[in-house]
């Protein structure tokens, strides 16, 4: 099975991310937090408009997961303070259970060490959370701190920090084909 990892480039492809977001994003968030918690979530983080601000700041990054071609789930993350910070990690549920997620941070975590200079690995997760919590700890990571999420003080929610540091390189550095590079990826083509 060949990961393959792609940036989102297009208005297209932010539209079907978008679209995609509510079937993806409802069930989890439903679990969580009220029906109108989970709307608003879904409305200011995963719409088209929140997608496309977000990409519009130069280092903030969505990649779509693809295995022999078929999109199989959605990254996206940020670099702040020489730390890659994951903002949204999805694998689809038939997808689970086979490496991907081991795959996609030791990809990334290769990626960042030719291009940029990490030290650590970030996500935050909300403390009710706790099937996420364990598969990030599976993954290597560890909690760091807890701290109160709010949103334009509409509502908050309790999350805690996750780091992972990243393997030392090894030698020799894994061969992985990167058909970009941060500084090459375009501005949102709208089409």
């Amino acid at each position: 099975m060949k990961l393959d990892i792609m940036p989102v480039a297009t208005e297209k492809q932010v539209k079907e991310i978008a679209d995609s977001a509510s079937s993806i994003w409802s069930g989890y968030l439903h679990k969580l937090y009220s029906e109108e918690k989970a709307k608003f979530l879904l409305n200011e983080l995963q719409s088209k408009e929140a997608i496309l601000k977000k990409l519009e700041q130069r280092d903030y990054y969505y990649m779509i997961l693809l295995v022999e071609e078929e999109p199989v789930g959605l990254l996206s993350f940020f670099f702040a303070n020489n730390a890659f910070c994951i903002d949204t990690l999805y694998i689809n549920e038939d997808m689970r259970h086979k490496g991907i997620l081991r795959e996609v941070m030791d990809y990334m975590e290769t990626f960042c060490r030719l291009g940029y200079p990490i030290t650590r690995v970030l996500v935050h997760v909300p403390l009710a959370d706790s099937e996420n919590i364990s598969m990030f700890e599976h993954l290597g990571f560890h909690k760091v701190g807890l701290f109160e999420y709010s949103f334009h003080s509409s509502f908050g929610m309790e999350c805690c920090t996750m780091e992972r540091i990243p393997k030392p390189k090894p030698e020799p550095e894994p061969e992985y084909d990167f058909d970009f590079a941060f500084e090459s990826v375009p501005d949102i083509i709208m089409d």
